[in-house]
């Protein structure tokens, strides 16, 4: 399922936004987000987009049901997440910047590129680092239920 988490739009009209530190007007910034469940992943891109007559923010996210992901290295479910789940979400969030953009009233902002960043490596290895935790967690935890 693809779900939007939010989605927020400011239109300078004609005023100054508000400085934003660390925001540069020239990219989109991308964060991503993944969460490790027994039955599946979610992933979560936010993206930002500043330009000098808006402020946009995007959030969306795709949930796969995925039995047995926790007997998956933390390496596999980053590679799938990278390979398959990143280009899955954007998509929509080039839709939904440039649908939203139009709406507010500025420039209909297009993202250049059709294909999704690259994630970085140093990126991905420390999102392994924080599914093998959060991996464990949730072994531990089914461990204990199914214990009681």
């Amino acid at each position: 399922d693809i779900v939007c988490y939010g989605l927020t739009a400011r239109s300078a009209a004609g005023y100054p936004l508000p400085s934003v530190t660390g925001e540069s007007d020239a990219a989109p910034a991308m964060v991503i987000r993944a969460r490790l469940r027994p039955d599946g992943l979610t992933v979560r891109v936010v993206v930002r987009v500043r330009t000098t007559d808006a402020a946009l923010r995007v959030d969306i996210g795709a949930v796969y049901s995925i039995r047995g992901i926790l007997d998956y290295s933390p390496q596999v479910v980053v590679r799938f997440i990278a390979d398959s789940a990143i280009p899955t979400i954007y998509p929509f969030i080039r839709e939904i910047i440039a649908d939203v953009s139009r709406r507010v009233g500025v420039e209909h902002y297009v993202i250049a590129s059709l294909e999704p960043p690259r994630v970085s490596e140093a990126i991905l290895n420390s999102m392994a680092d924080d599914l093998a935790h959060a991996q464990q967690e949730a072994i531990a935890e089914s461990r204990s239920t199914t214990s009681e």
